[in-house]
């Protein structure tokens, strides 16, 4: 299907100009690849001009198929599993400059990239290596049950819900949230906080393992819930109020060990089952019990935001 694009520059006003110009000139090559992790640093975003435009993208996408995402740029990722056999995409994308001229010449340097073929779709972030004056946020739908992932990120969080399959993926910086999901499950970020949501009464699938080298993850499980848990924060606590279940004919509770600087669960819940790993090298987990009568988990909407470098710092 065809793609569809809007455009739009918020109000803004016309900036003096910086002591250190980011402008990046014609001719620097383009790369689709992550093949470098340039420092970023945070911004103040008042002082320069914003420009953005909206891609749309719909792909026929049949349930066993491959979805590759790999943005090696700056930008959220957000996916969403429905009924439907294809991949709709959203792209916002977003560029700055000290000028609108510039915010314009800028954000005609990024493009999201789509390559299909029989069984795989792969997204790219088009931009010039090392470009950090814009960005892009993906809002993928994708088939539910059945489509397997592979997704990279430098900089931004990555949300999945509702979608069962094989599904791998890291982000350098940035806030993972996994709800409801199912399959053979493997996240990690470099830094940045975890949230996980269980469903049903066991893992449907091989395993879920999520790992932040530097970060708090909470943990939300039903109470009925049976698997062989393990908890694992390096440095750090942790803390539950998973209620005592019964086990072989008797009363249970959660058991919290201490070793080092960290804490750790390692214990069969009920009567076991598939894995679910759940590990922070810094940082705290939040094991809590989930009512899923009486709950529903969403992901944090105030994530981490990415914009340009500040020129002044």
């Amino acid at each position: 299907m065809p793609r569809s694009a809007t455009f739009s520059i918020p109000p803004g006003k016309r900036l003096l100009p910086l002591l250190l110009a980011v402008v990046l000139g014609a001719g620097v090559p383009f790369y689709l690849a992550r093949d470098k992790k340039p420092a970023i640093v945070m911004p103040d975003a008042s002082k320069y001009i914003q420009v953005s435009k909206t891609v749309k993208k719909n792909m026929r996408f049949l349930p066993g198929g491959r979805l590759r995402i790999d943005t090696g740029f700056m930008g959220n990722i957000t996916i969403e599993g429905w009924d439907r056999p294809q991949v709709s995409v959203t792209a916002d994308i977003m560029a700055w400059g000290i000028s609108t001229e510039q915010a314009m010449a800028h954000i005609q340097q990024i493009e999201p990239v789509f390559q299909r073929e029989e069984t795989e779709i792969r997204i790219l972030s088009r931009h010039p290596e090392s470009f950090q004056m814009g960005r892009i946020d993906y809002t993928i739908k994708v088939p539910g049950d059945r489509t397997d992932m592979k997704i990279s990120s430098l900089r931004g969080f990555i949300a999945i819900t509702d979608v069962n399959g094989w599904i791998e993926g890291d982000t350098v910086i940035g806030y993972l949230s996994l709800l409801r999901l199912s399959g053979y499950i493997s996240l990690r970020t470099e830094e940045g906080d975890i949230l996980v949501q269980l469903q049903g009464n066991r893992w449907e699938g091989l395993q879920i393992s999520v790992v932040t080298k530097k970060g708090d993850i909470r943990l939300f499980m039903p109470t009925d819930y049976h698997t062989d848990l393990t908890l694992i924060t390096e440095i750090g606590a942790i803390t539950s109020d998973f209620p005592d279940f019964m086990q072989e004919g008797s009363t249970t509770p959660v058991l919290i060990r201490t070793k080092d600087e960290g804490q750790f669960i390692s214990q069969k819940i009920r009567d076991g089952g598939p894995t679910v790993v759940v590990q922070t090298d810094h940082g705290n987990i939040d094991f809590r019990k989930y009512e899923r009568d009486v709950e529903e988990i969403t992901p944090r909407t105030n994530a981490p935001q990415t914009h340009p470098p500040d020129p002044e710092k």
